[in-house]
């Protein structure tokens, strides 16, 4: 009895499994997700203290952690002259959550460049400006922050200085999906 072909036909659907798997990995850690760029605007809106609220519009139909999952929040470019001032959260389309980012981190320290929120991330706690890099949201995971929420709607960066006498702009912002 010859079990070659056996054989070799599990190789090959084993091949055709770890193909597979290589890819949908390969996909996640690329970025091929759904990306949605925010508003942009001053920091705070008026004056040297108070919120800025600016969102990005998504499209998309399901909720997080079963449709879809929250890749991360990249700020591009956000200027600010004393970046302890700032608390910045992500707030889902319906208002339920707000989820904290990072929270009067930095100190007299400028800007975040290249900032990337996302799971599993560094811990922007021991980090200094302008925080380039991936850090996970200073309140924990995307993840069960969100569970369930709808994705469809204005995601929103929710930027509070909470401290008078400077100022900045948020230049480019954006959240993926995936």
């Amino acid at each position: 009895m010859n079990k070659r072909p056996k054989l070799d036909l599990m190789k090959k659907i084993n091949y055709s499994l770890l193909f597979a798997l290589s890819l949908a990995v390969i996909s996640f850690q690329t970025g091929l997700g759904q990306t949605y760029s925010g508003a942009t605007g001053p920091v705070p809106a008026v004056g040297t203290s108070g919120n800025a609220i600016y969102c990005a519009n998504v499209p998309l139909t399901g909720v997080i952690g079963s449709n879809y999952n929250i890749v991360n929040v990249h700020i591009a470019d956000l200027q600010h002259t004393f970046d302890g001032d700032l608390e910045i959260s992500l707030v889902d389309p319906d208002g339920n959550v707000s989820h904290m980012l990072s929270d009067n981190n930095g100190g007299s320290g400028d800007d975040y460049i290249n900032t990337f929120f996302q799971d599993g991330g560094g811990d922007i706690t021991s980090a200094s400006p302008p925080f380039t890099g991936t850090f996970e949201p200073q309140a924990g995971p995307f993840g069960p922050a969100f569970f369930l929420a709808n994705v469809n709607g204005d995601w929103c960066l929710n930027i509070d200085d909470i401290f008078g006498g400077d100022s900045g702009f948020l230049n480019a912002w954006a959240i993926t999906f995936i």
